[in-house]
């Protein structure tokens, strides 16, 4: 604490405040200026220091699509079937402007809550950055 300078002699206070630019009589009242100025000196330190450390910002990322791929069941073993072009697709998009997600495969169309997606078994997702 600043306030608690411990001096030996009121010469070497006074040294001290004409080091810094404080001309006063009274000891109370070098102590006091002594103290403002060593704060604000301090103050102007720990702005600089700060100064060159970068801002830390945190960067949030929204899911805004899932996209899932449901092969056709393979009971049969033949390696003829491709799993791509024998399923289906499905996307799940979120629509920012009333926060609900939808479902669409092929054509249908179906309103879901957030906790049916899932992305387990998902080719692509897609993140919006926040701002």
């Amino acid at each position: 604490n600043l306030k608690n300078i411990k001096t030996k002699s009121i010469k070497e206070l006074k040294e001290l405040c004409q080091r810094y630019g404080v001309a006063s009589i009274e000891k109370s009242d070098m102590i006091s200026k002594l103290t403002e100025r060593l704060e604000n000196e301090l103050a102007k330190y720990k702005k600089n220091e700060n100064a060159d450390e970068p801002q830390k910002k945190i960067i949030k990322y929204n899911l805004l699509a899932n996209i899932s791929h449901d092969s056709a069941s393979l009971d049969r073993k033949d390696s003829r079937v491709n799993p791509l072009t024998n399923g289906s697709y499905r996307v799940h998009v979120s629509n920012e402007a009333n926060e609900q997600w939808y479902e669409i495969q092929d054509l249908h169309v179906r309103e879901i809550m957030p906790q049916q997606i899932s992305i387990s078994e998902t080719y692509i997702l897609l993140y919006g950055r926040e701002d």
